[in-house]
């Protein structure tokens, strides 16, 4: 049975919104829940007492970069990831992208599409980006190009020439440091998916009842560091 909706969409502070009503299909909406299950499995990991990241970078031009870092155990770094692989791996029918341009296709509403890009935005690590670019000998280590050579290289597989790539940047950032940057992207990929699943779980809810999502405007980019040449040397502190 294909599911019906009616939604509403408005920007914070504005009074104009758009209104759309429609319907999923039979295999579209089975997309959906399987989405939500898996971000409610998800979301226990995500929410687990001891799920904190800090870290701390200082870099001069002397004495190269000191990176401090407090992550929580491997295993549970280890469960976070094996749980975000059906909306990182693109062969997974809920891939998040995927599942992004399902929405798209069936909601055509301007600012609804906007309010999904914004979420990309998170997912795809250009939120991280709007606060602070790190790179090295040009290549952007906060990227979500950057997080795929991690997890290719040191997770959920071991590709000798992407470990390769990473370990060549450890002269200014150690892999320790890296890895810090990249398991705190990994959880705005899971912040991203849960943000996602709230608004599939609203359709669910409220199926055939119209139903207001209101939009934030976005941010805008705060700064960059570049760490320099990839031949410095690096430290942890």
């Amino acid at each position: 049975m294909s599911q019906p909706f009616t939604i509403e969409v408005r920007r914070v502070g504005v009074e104009a919104s758009e209104t759309f009503s429609g319907s999923f299909s039979d295999a579209e909406w089975d997309t959906m829940l399987r989405f939500v299950a898996y971000a409610d499995e998800l979301k226990v990991i995500l929410r687990s007492a001891g799920f904190s990241i800090n870290f701390d970078l200082e870099y001069t031009k002397e004495a190269g970069v000191r990176f401090s870092s407090m992550l929580p155990s491997r295993e549970r770094v280890a469960s976070l990831l094996h749980h975000l692989r059906p909306f990182v791996l693109d062969k997974e029918s809920t891939f998040f992208p995927r599942v992004c341009g399902l929405l798209r296709r069936v909601v055509p509403l301007p600012l609804f599409r906007e309010m999904l890009e914004s979420i990309l935005g998170l997912f795809f690590d250009r939120d991280f980006q709007l606060q602070l670019i790190l790179s090295v000998n040009e290549q952007v280590v906060n990227s979500d190009e950057g997080v795929r050579l991690w997890l290719n290289g040191f997770e959920y597989h071991r590709d000798a020439e992407k470990r390769a790539r990473l370990e060549a940047l450890g002269g200014v950032l150690p892999l320790s440091g890296q890895r810090a940057v990249y398991v705190s992207m990994m959880v705005d990929k899971a912040n991203a998916v849960l943000r996602l699943a709230s608004i599939i779980e609203g359709f669910k809810r409220r199926a055939g009842v119209p139903w207001t999502i209101q939009l934030r405007s976005p941010r805008m980019v705060t700064g960059s560091i570049d760490l320099g040449p990839g031949d410095g040397a690096g430290s942890d502190a």
